[in-house]
C-alpha cells in the first residue's frame, strides 16, 4: 500500500510539473500565433495613446505600433513695458501706452517656485516657449534685478497640443 501511495504522489507531482511547464511557455510567448503556413497573427488588443487615439499590435514580434507624435504645446505671448511716461493722463496719451519689451524671462510651475526654463522675448516683445501640459507662471529671469520687474499676472494653463496666450507686464519703475 505504501508503494501505491508513493507512486500516486510521484505521478501527481509529474502532472503538476507538466501543467506548470505548459502554462509557463504559453504565457511567456509573445502575443502572437502562427498558422500552418508560418504566418503570424497578433492579438487584437489596442493601446491607448496620450492623445486619445489607439494603436494595434504589428510586426514580427507583435509589438504595439508607436503612438502618433504629440503636437507641441507651450506658452506664447507678448511682453509689455509700462508706464513709459512719468504722468499718465486720462484719456491716455498715445505716446504713453505700454511698449513691447525685449527681456529675459523664466517659467516655473504654478505650485513650485522651481524654474523650469529660461527664455527671452524678441525686440517686438513676442515670445514662445515649449512646455508640457500643466499650470505655469512667468517671472523675470533670476539674473535680472531691480527695474523693470516682469511677471505674468495669472497662472497660465497649458493644454496638450496647444499654445496658451498670455501677456507679461513689466513695471518700468517710472512714477
Amino acid at each position: 500500500m505504501a508503494k501505491k501511495g508513493l507512486l500516486l504522489i510521484v505521478i501527481l507531482i509529474i502532472i503538476i510539473l507538466a501543467v506548470g511547464a505548459v502554462a509557463y511557455f504559453v504565457y511567456k510567448l509573445p502575443n502572437k500565433s502562427s498558422d500552418n503556413n508560418g504566418k503570424i497573427a497578433c492579438t487584437t488588443e489596442a493601446k491607448l495613446c496620450p492623445d486619445g487615439s489607439y494603436v494595434a499590435r504589428t510586426g514580427l514580434n507583435c509589438e504595439f505600433a508607436p503612438c502618433p507624435a504629440q503636437s507641441a504645446s507651450g506658452i506664447k505671448g507678448l511682453v509689455l513695458l509700462g508706464p513709459v511716461c512719468p504722468v499718465v493722463k486720462n484719456p491716455p496719451d498715445s505716446q504713453c501706452v505700454d511698449k513691447p519689451y525685449s527681456t529675459k524671462l523664466a517659467v516655473s510651475s504654478a505650485d513650485q517656485p522651481k524654474i523650469i526654463k529660461q527664455f527671452s522675448s524678441g525686440q517686438d516683445g513676442k515670445f514662445s516657449v515649449n512646455l508640457d501640459p500643466g499650470q505655469y507662471i512667468i517671472i523675470a529671469a533670476p539674473s535680472t534685478t531691480g527695474f523693470p520687474r516682469c511677471s505674468s499676472r495669472n497662472i497660465v494653463d497649458v493644454v496638450a497640443g496647444q499654445y496658451a496666450d498670455t501677456v507679461v507686464f513689466c513695471d518700468s519703475g517710472i512714477r
